[in-house]
């Protein structure tokens, strides 16, 4: 495995520090389990997520979620009154749609209803769930944590102003950056512990975290997937362009099912590996 990250800062800010229980180490292999073709081939894969066996995709300006089986088949189309930026899943029925219209709405796969929606103050580019609590990245400058109720809990500035996206484990919050394409590691009250930059124009696009705490980047134009370790000091190129990866955007690690599943942005192409921790 080539190294790809350049520089690794360890920033130990946080003035507190719950117990981590994360491991250090990292996945040890990503075998494929199905490739997916999924409709709307046309338009650009904005972000995926898996709950209870089913694959979730949404598309850019398409108010819709396309549902499909872990073995690759097509299950069904769910109609949305708004155009879905990014999904969260809460629970094992229900996912967090972040919406075009300042709004977040949750839907019940079961029932295929939208339930109560949030309002967001800006434009919103990122969202994720973890313990009660939804974290959205406002405007790529802060980040509001919401109660599930709507309610701010707290409100914490971003390490910088180019904030995309958001993976949020019990102990950490990652972070993206695109204009100067970096990912941070932020305590949950927004201090950094560490950073990484990089020189070889990996322009960081979706994330996603597994249960030991490791953080997983899809490279857009570099067309790959890394990991780095919860600490920031390891990191491995997972999957690259022989897996089929081509402008990986969106990326989800099911951490029952040890699933990991990247979308290439605009060919309509969709892989699910199965990852050994």
């Amino acid at each position: 495995m080539g190294h790809i990250m350049s520089k690794f800062i360890n920033r130990n800010t946080a003035t507190h520090k719950p117990l981590n229980t994360e491991k250090l180490h990292l996945p040890l292999t990503a075998k494929i389990h199905c490739e997916i073709e999924i409709n709307h081939a046309d338009k650009q894969i904005t972000d995926c997520a898996i709950i209870k066996n089913k694959l979730l995709f949404t598309f850019l300006d398409t108010p819709k979620i396309i549902i499909h089986d872990t073995d690759g088949t097509f299950d069904r189309e769910m109609n949305l009154s708004c155009k879905p930026l990014r999904i969260s899943p809460i629970g094992d029925d229900t996912v967090a749609v972040l919406c075009d219209n300042s709004s977040i709405k949750f839907i019940t796969l079961s029932k295929c209803d939208e339930q109560t929606s949030i309002k967001t103050s800006r434009d919103c580019s990122g969202i994720s769930y973890m313990d009660g609590l939804l974290y959205v990245v406002v405007n790529g400058e802060s980040i509001d944590v919401f109660s599930l109720e709507g309610n701010i809990i707290r409100t914490f500035r971003c390490p910088s102003s180019g904030i995309e996206n958001i993976a949020v484990t019990k102990y950490k919050v990652f972070l993206t950056d695109w204009f100067h394409e970096g990912l941070y590691c932020c305590d949950l009250y927004g201090r950094v512990i560490w950073t990484c930059f990089n020189n070889d124009q990996i322009i960081r696009q979706g994330l996603t975290t597994d249960d030991d705490g490791n953080v997983y980047v899809a490279g857009l134009y570099s067309r790959n997937v890394f990991a780095i370790s919860s600490d920031g000091n390891r990191q491995t190129e997972l999957l690259t362009s022989s897996n089929g990866l081509d402008l990986p955007a969106a990326i989800y690690f099911d951490k029952l099912l040890k699933y990991l599943l990247v979308c290439n942005a605009d060919n309509g192409h969709a892989f699910l590996f199965q990852i050994k921790l």
